[in-house]
């Protein structure tokens, strides 16, 4: 957890001191918003709050950087992780607007409609 607060620490300074460009400040938030996904992963019992600073992190991200298809990505992955997958869906279609040869783009795209499948499946089961 504390190489989590370092990067996190890091990232804010970098953030609150507006040092760099747009484009510098839109990657400091998409680390921001990877450190709290992963941290959110590493520690469940503070999952459901580090997921919405990530989203917020992103969201900051797209907002500064809005060509960036990492960006929408990654928010992408938070929101299949809490299962919203039309929210994910529509993310991983923005990240391959941007950048439709990047192949963690169409994976992702795939792992969203099996995992909703999944969850389809299973509560038909019940």
């Amino acid at each position: 957890m504390e190489q989590f607060e370092k990067a996190m620490t890091t990232e804010q300074v970098l953030v609150d001191d507006k040092k760099g460009s747009l484009e510098d400040l839109a990657f400091y938030y998409n680390n921001m918003g990877l450190c709290h996904y992963h941290k959110s992963v590493k520690h469940p019992d503070f999952s459901e709050q580090l997921m919405v600073e990530a989203l917020l992190a992103y969201d900051n991200a797209i907002k500064l950087n809005p060509e960036n298809a990492i960006h929408f990505f990654n928010r992408g992955n938070v929101f299949l992780n809490i299962k919203n997958y039309e929210s994910a869906h529509q993310n991983f279609d923005k990240a391959l607007e941007h950048e439709n040869t990047n192949p963690k783009f169409y994976h992702a795209k795939g792992l969203a409609f099996q995992t909703e499948s999944e969850s389809i499946a299973d509560k038909e089961r019940k």
